[in-house]
């Protein structure tokens, strides 16, 4: 059937699987507007209060459900109004799809009304991105969209639409949805020795990411942690992959984690890390990180082996089903000194727990919280000091309960997640969030009060930006620049303003009745809960510390790595498109990795171009290269290309000075020592062509370099493996 590109955009997110998408209309997006009006009965649309609310709702859907979630914007602002969001999703890991409407073909690049290059400006934050040129194309754009947003390490993918493709027409034929990625599959040799480190292992210890709640692969890691006598930490983003009352659960670990998580991870002699990126958050310094336990570095990303904390084994794979191979191979093992020791560690924790100040504390906010929640309700946060009390004191039963921003840390995104939360599960949601975080997105309360959302929103508001105060006590002299806030906002009037209920908490009592309405109301509750300005999250480890510097001392450790730099050349084959190369650099310089030359050319196969990279760097440099450029989409072949097992060459063309006879001489003997070529010649110049190793590039550019060098252009290297092996055998 005939369908114009705005009818076959809702038909191909109906195959998805799509239900809802958040959003806000302009005139970009106008027939897609129209179309989603049209198509109301089939697909839920969720206007927020501004485009960033909207993205935040699509990313806390997607994580709730485990579904891609669906932002659309309209062009210019609307479109920019996203980035944000979408760079959380990308850096915690969750799968969206943003839909931007732009002007038409014949506009784009001549700074017509509300464009802006949201491709370009979202490459960095997108596991891939697209502008599609043809109404032919969009059907199976959007395919491949959500197949990259699901595959391997969830993430971003941004769709660009010119409004003259949503009008144009094509015929549509109706697809299933494309089938996922196939994760890489571990080695035998890899199970068997993880297998045996465990074995040796006599403190062994289970770290959980954000990845096995991706993997769904819960279930696995508590039989593990069982089967090998473990204590189970997590990161902030691994939080809820476990039932947070399993016995072998000690919490999150880390700068403000559980001191018996993070002792018990650095007391240990094998670590397993399950889908983890090792933050610096939870690692401190790196080169007093767990000094005396190996570690087994388990994830779908073989980017993240090895990039921040050096491993001893590394395992690029699913880990849900790695983690069921390994239980195949291990004999059930009991470590009871170990677990005494451990409990030692939970008892020195609840010995010396700072429980708060005033009469109204954090604790006893979350608490009283969570003697209303039921299993499964989502638990949301903005960023702050309330973030981490809520990490430490949340009981979190069932997986994709904990909905934050990890990586980026993004003050104002939880209201928006809320919304996107409660609406993928239909159940009740609880925000946890602080005056500073609630003022930069409270324009979202409209949205839940139209939503008529069941949303409890905590506000913890001591009139500070707390977590930045916190640092300005402990390593600022107490110089409070900016942090008080000295607002004379009332949120419980601005709630009810937006139709919402809310009242105001000082003390345990309010709290408790205020709970009571507040969990048995059908629409959004505020409670203004004021808690001590000079409230602080502990525990704490300092910024580069360790856990020698837990509540103790704060010094100042220098984490940089030795190095030794070695020039590296790097081949890759590359799919023959517009904006690869763009891409590509742009991956590169994000990373601040220093290229020092990049070559592009065709190939033998007109699909692909082939790019050479060279670069000075140390191993761990050489590895970064390598695993984030074989992560791009559009790189289809990379490998490296030792200099002394490769044939490298460069092509220089010099216009070198030749005033008088004598230099003519003596620049001409040149020429022929080096093999070089005159190509071009004048009475006071000669133009030179030289080809060959850098080596000899660079001595022939010297030994020029006294006669005058009036223009130099230098391709850069291009590389290949000597004999008959190949680029495409890698």
């Amino acid at each position: 059937m005939k369908l114009s590109g705005s009818q076959i955009l809702i038909e191909t997110l109906l195959e998805q699987g799509t239900d809802t998408v958040f959003g806000y209309p302009g005139g970009a997006v106008l027939n897609i507007y129209d179309e989603l009006y049209k198509s109301a009965d089939r697909l839920n649309h969720v206007i927020t209060a501004h485009e960033q609310g909207a993205v935040h709702a699509a990313d806390g859907y997607a994580r709730a459900s485990g579904k891609v979630g669906v932002v659309i914007a309209t062009s210019g602002p609307g479109a920019t109004n996203l980035v944000t969001g979408i760079a959380n999703a990308y850096l915690d890991s969750t799968p969206i799809v943003a839909i931007t409407g732009n002007v038409g073909l014949s506009l784009i690049g001549r700074d017509s009304f509300q464009e802006v290059d949201i491709k370009g400006i979202t490459m960095p934050i997108t596991k891939h991105n697209y502008q599609v040129q043809s109404v032919e194309d969009l059907a199976d754009t959007v395919r491949k969209a959500f197949k990259i947003a699901r595959s391997g390490r969830p993430g971003p993918v941004l769709i660009d639409l010119p409004k003259d493709v949503q009008v144009a027409t094509t015929e549509y034929t109706p697809a299933a949805p494309l089938p996922w990625d196939k994760a890489p599959y571990a080695y035998e040799s890899d199970i068997a020795a993880a297998a045996k480190m465990i074995a040796e292992a006599k403190k062994p210890y289970v770290y959980c990411g954000g990845g096995i709640i991706n993997a769904e692969a819960g279930a696995e890691i508590a039989a593990l942690a069982d089967a090998i006598d473990a204590p189970i930490g997590f990161s902030m983003m691994g939080l809820s992959a476990v039932d947070s009352t399993h016995p072998r659960a000690l919490g999150m670990v880390g700068m403000h984690g559980h001191y018996a998580a993070t002792k018990a991870m650095y007391e240990s002699d094998l670590i397993l890390a399950l889908g983890i990126r090792f933050s610096d958050r939870a690692t401190g310094d790196k080169k007093r990180f767990a000094t005396g336990a190996k570690i087994i570095h388990i994830d779908i990303d073989n980017a993240e082996l090895n990039k921040n904390i050096s491993c001893h084994l590394g395992i690029t794979a699913d880990v849900k089903e790695t983690v069921s191979r390994i239980l195949e191979c291990i004999t059930p093992t009991a470590h009871p000194e170990w677990a005494e020791q451990v409990a030692d560690f939970c008892k020195y924790e609840e010995d010396n727990l700072y429980l708060g100040k005033g009469e109204l504390t954090p604790y006893q906010i979350i608490d009283a919280v969570m003697e209303h929640t039921q299993p499964g309700m989502p638990i949301a946060t903005d960023v702050g000091q309330h973030q981490m009390w809520a990490a430490q004191r949340s009981k979190l039963e069932s997986p994709r309960t904990f909905i934050t921003s990890g990586g980026l840390g993004t003050m104002g995104y939880g209201m928006g997640a809320a919304i996107g939360a409660c609406m993928a599960t239909g159940k009740r949601t609880v925000l946890f969030t602080g005056d500073g975080s609630f003022g930069m997105n409270l324009n979202e309360m409209a949205t839940a009060v139209s939503q008529k959302l069941p949303l409890v929103v905590m506000l913890m508001n001591n009139g500070v930006l707390g977590m930045v105060r916190q640092w300005q006590t402990l390593f600022f002299g107490q110089r409070y620049s900016q942090t008080s806030l000295n607002r004379k906002t009332d949120f419980v009037a601005l709630a009810k303003a937006f139709g919402a209920d809310a009242y105001a908490v000082t003390n345990k009592e309010e709290l408790d009745a205020a709970l009571n309405v507040a969990f048995s109301t059908d629409g959004p509750v505020l409670l203004d809960c004021r808690i001590d300005q000079d409230e602080m999250v502990m525990p704490m480890i300092p910024p580069n510390g360790s856990i020698a510097d837990i509540l103790v001392t704060l010094k100042n450790c220098s984490g940089e790595r030795s190095t030794t730099m070695t020039q590296y050349v790097i081949g890759l084959l590359v799919t023959n498109e517009a904006g690869v190369l763009t891409r590509i650099s742009g991956l590169f310089g994000r990373r601040g990795f220093n290229i020092e030359s990049l070559t592009v050319g065709t190939t033998e196969d007109p699909s692909l171009s082939r790019m050479t990279v060279t670069f000075t760097g140390d191993e761990y440099t050489r590895e970064q290269v390598i695993r984030q450029a074989f992560k791009c989409v559009d790189v289809e072949y990379i490998k490296e290309l030792p200099i002394e097992k490769s044939i490298t060459r460069e092509l220089v063309m010099l216009k070198v000075a030749t005033d008088d006879a004598d230099m003519r001489k003596d620049v001409m003997d040149a020429i022929a020592a080096f093999k070089a070529k005159q190509i071009d010649y004048s009475s006071r110049a000669v133009v030179v062509e030289l080809t060959g190793e850098s080596a000899k590039i660079d001595s022939f550019i010297e030994l020029m370099k006294p006669y005058g060098i009036l223009e130099l252009c230098r391709t850069g290297t291009v590389a290949m493996d000597r004999g008959t092996t190949c680029l495409k055998d890698a």
